[in-house]
């Protein structure tokens, strides 16, 4: 394996951990010292470094909730933890508690040898996990968009509309759909109409908040589930999308323009918009899932109906049609 080639030694206060570790220098590591523990979060948060040891009272003065979070993004950094002869079971409890960070103990009289393997099996430990979390990040999430696929976007929404029936909350359910998509991929080529695919969901993506959940559902449609969320905030979620997408159009990035064989003029901008339906459940005013999703595409459809580019809310609709419904985002 590649041998790490920056380790963080967190040599607060008394510790002398870092003469102690200075043998691994000639095996041509790096040995990265921080004398504060602040100085050592910044680091860990940083990603400049690939492993962190540290003695186990040292730990004890680290934020215990912040930094398992910081080991383990964007990529994990595992602890090797050093105990003395007689706290070894408080190092193991310590070890335990970094919820899911590779991690490993180590006597602070124990060769020079067995700091190296055990440095060397951590790091293995967290590119196995590494390669795991990516793995099935892809398998979940769309290449181009990164919104969850159709299947994983389908469990987290029964999740949510379960949770919704049985605990009395609010939830919308939020389908997009690009207004003439097809006429990208026919003036232009699939590479622009998968920039504006890209862009549109980075549009959507970003516009979640931390409890909100986006999917790509095929092609040029997408869909958001907004839990803990009224008709009125899901009505102005509709229209600040509508209004982010309409930024979108514009000239394609780095492609030369399309010349309409018909007309003879470059076409140097694409207008992108979408139509977008939405629906709402408290709990109790629904039946099924199956309800919520076929009144939210229901409300997509009159979306379109009505010439795009504008959001339509499925109790808007009129009950023997959809002439009149209320726009959102026009």
């Amino acid at each position: 394996m590649t041998l790490p080639t920056r380790l963080l030694i967190a040599d607060h206060g008394t510790s002398r951990l870092r003469e102690a570790l200075r043998p691994l220098e000639a095996l041509g590591l790096e040995l990265v010292p921080s004398s504060t523990r602040e100085t050592t979060m910044d680091l860990i948060q940083r990603g400049q470094v690939e492993l962190l040891i540290v003695e186990r009272d040292q730990l004890e003065g680290l934020d215990r909730d912040q930094l398992p979070q910081a080991l383990a993004r964007p990529r994990p950094i595992p602890l090797l933890l050093v105990s003395g002869n007689d706290d070894a079971m408080s190092a193991i409890i310590a070890g335990r508690s970094m919820r899911g960070i590779p991690w490993d103990l180590v006597r602070e009289d124990a060769p020079i040898e067995e700091f190296l393997l055990r440095a060397e099996q951590l790091l293995e430990r967290a590119d196995v996990l590494h390669q795991l979390d990516k793995a099935r990040y892809q398998a979940s999430h769309d290449d181009l968009t990164g919104l969850l696929r159709p299947r994983p976007f389908g469990e987290r929404l029964r999740e949510h509309f379960s949770a919704t029936q049985r605990h009395r909350l609010e939830l919308a359910l939020i389908l997009i759909d690009l207004d003439d998509f097809g006429r990208v991929n026919k003036d232009f080529d699939h590479t622009v109409g998968d920039e504006v695919i890209s862009r549109a969901g980075e549009t959507i993506r970003t516009s979640l908040r931390e409890e909100d959940i986006g999917g790509r559902l095929g092609g040029d449609e997408f869909a958001l589930i907004l839990p803990f969320t009224s008709r009125v905030d899901a009505a102005r979620v509709v229209a600040r999308l509508a209004a982010r997408i309409r930024g979108l159009s514009g000239p394609p990035s780095g492609l030369r323009p399309y010349v309409d064989q018909r007309r003879g003029d470059p076409r140097r901008s694409i207008r992108v918009s979408a139509s977008l339906g939405f629906e709402t459940y408290d709990g109790a005013d629904l039946g099924t899932l199956e309800e919520l999703r076929l009144h939210a595409e229901q409300a997509l459809h009159a979306a379109k109906g009505h010439g795009g580019n504008q959001g339509m809310y499925f109790r808007s609709l009129e009950p023997n049609g959809d002439r009149g419904a209320a726009a959102v985002g026009t």
